[in-house]
């Protein structure tokens, strides 16, 4: 827990009502599982808690909300195609 403090400043007061806060669930998925402290990599401020899968979903979008809405609309395009 010293890490967390030391890297994004949050005491384990604050991580832990964080997690209640998501009712100690994945800010995107909601799965209820280990979650990983998510952050602004510009700004080191901190945005939520996430599951690995969906933190790294994030990292490998590089946060970019247009590549993001991209890739919903990919799937959802894929979705309507197979389902036709």
């Amino acid at each position: 827990m010293k890490w967390i403090h030391w890297r994004y400043h949050l005491s384990r007061e604050i991580y832990e009502q964080r997690l209640a806060d998501q009712q100690y669930a994945c800010a995107i998925c909601k799965a209820e599982t280990f979650l990983v402290v998510d952050h602004n990599h510009a700004t080191d401020t901190v945005r939520g808690l996430l599951c690995q899968d969906c933190n790294y979903g994030l990292g490998r979008f590089k946060d970019d909300i247009g590549r993001l809405l991209a890739a919903a609309d990919y799937l959802t395009g894929i979705q309507a195609a197979t389902e036709a």
